[in-house]
């Protein structure tokens, strides 16, 4: 079974036929290193067609990608060294994987839908497409 990247948001089984996923304040504090009421733009990213989202970086904003349903690759690449991690996220209990990742500062990411209803919800310290830190990074393809 795969591990969880170290900072993610873990899903909880509850009551047959349904997942119940923990997004409690302090789960996200955690996984985002910053208090609660910094974070103040939550937002949902509805894939079109299969198509990626990202590819850039940020060098202030901070985000926590949740994954709201189905299952997405996310590929991290640091700027500096070129490393690249790929995580799945996913709401499928069967694969075993996290829910989300918390995306440092500085490191280009871009996340794929790998089925036709995967949707985000991302947690964020700015809004979406903020002009002065948005930074266009055309992440490889996972190595």
């Amino acid at each position: 079974m795969p591990q969880a990247p170290r900072y993610c948001v873990s899903a909880n089984p509850s009551k047959a036929g349904r997942l119940l996923f923990q997004l409690s304040a302090t789960a996200i504090e955690e996984a985002m290193g910053i208090p609660w009421n910094e974070i103040r733009h939550p937002y949902l990213v509805v894939f079109e067609e299969m198509n990626a989202a990202g590819n850039h970086f940020h060098r202030r904003k901070r985000e926590l990608i949740c994954v709201a349903r189905g299952t997405v690759r996310v590929t991290l690449e640091d700027l500096q060294t070129r490393h690249q991690e790929v995580i799945v996220l996913s709401t499928d209990p069967t694969l075993g994987v996290a829910l989300g990742i918390a995306v440092p500062l500085g490191i280009a990411h871009a996340v794929t839908p790998l089925t036709p209803d995967a949707t985000l919800l991302v947690f964020a310290t700015a809004p979406a497409r903020e002009p002065d830190d948005d930074f266009t990074y055309a992440v490889s393809a996972p190595r």
